[in-house]
């Protein structure tokens, strides 16, 4: 996420949040839908951006398939259902004029638990705020 083009032109939001998370190793190798399925158990950064965006998730369960649209914070508010397996992320795409921020606080830039977390999204039309969301996250000791 951190080198794509796409993200860093239209959800620059999760371009951020890429570049600090864990160190290279694993962010070659982690998934987005991996680090919300753990957010229920240990602390992850690219919940706060999503939260901050208003992303959905697909969740898929069963044979033949039924799926289903939450949002990321209804997602994490819910009790986990272990049949079910996100299949699709649904991030919006930010307008050219929205504004985001992302930062979070730790012992190192990367590669070290995540302290604290916030990310913002605002997004204006015509000079007006029509979006304004704050996400923040893992408070740790």
């Amino acid at each position: 996420m951190e080198s794509e083009s796409i993200i860093q032109e239209h959800i620059p939001l999760l371009a951020q949040m890429a570049r600090s998370l864990g160190n290279p190793l694993i962010r070659r190798a982690a998934t987005l839908g991996g680090n919300i399925a753990s957010a229920r158990t240990t602390i992850t950064d690219a919940v706060v951006p999503l939260l901050a965006l208003d992303a959905q998730l697909i969740l898929q369960v069963g044979a033949p398939a039924t799926q289903r649209t939450v949002s990321v914070a209804d997602y994490l508010l819910q009790e986990p259902d272990s049949r079910e397996l996100t299949t699709w992320i649904r991030v919006p795409v930010c307008s050219p004029d929205s504004r985001s921020f992302y930062t979070k606080m730790s012992n190192r830039k990367a590669g070290a638990a995540t302290i604290a977390s916030v990310a913002t999204h605002i997004a204006f039309r015509e000079k007006r705020i029509t979006v304004a969301r704050i996400a923040v996250g893992a408070f740790a000791s």
